[in-house]
């Protein structure tokens, strides 16, 4: 589960509210160009590249 992306090289996160996420449903994290197309390079750990434009976002997990 996603707590907050943030874009790279912003320093400001998204954060996703659990409110603004109902039951059963899922938020999808679409690039700015976008692309809902992500890999792991292995750059760094929790960071994605998209695969269309190669915007790199990092990705926190929700703590439980």
């Amino acid at each position: 589960r996603v707590a907050s992306v943030r874009f790279w090289p912003d320093i400001q996160e998204t954060i996703f509210p659990p409110l603004l996420v109902p039951e059963g449903k899922r938020r999808v994290v679409r690039c700015r160009c976008g692309s809902n197309v992500w890999n792991e390079d292995g750059r760094w750990l929790g960071e994605y590249c998209c695969a269309s434009c190669g915007q790199y976002i990092q990705v926190f997990e929700k703590k439980d």
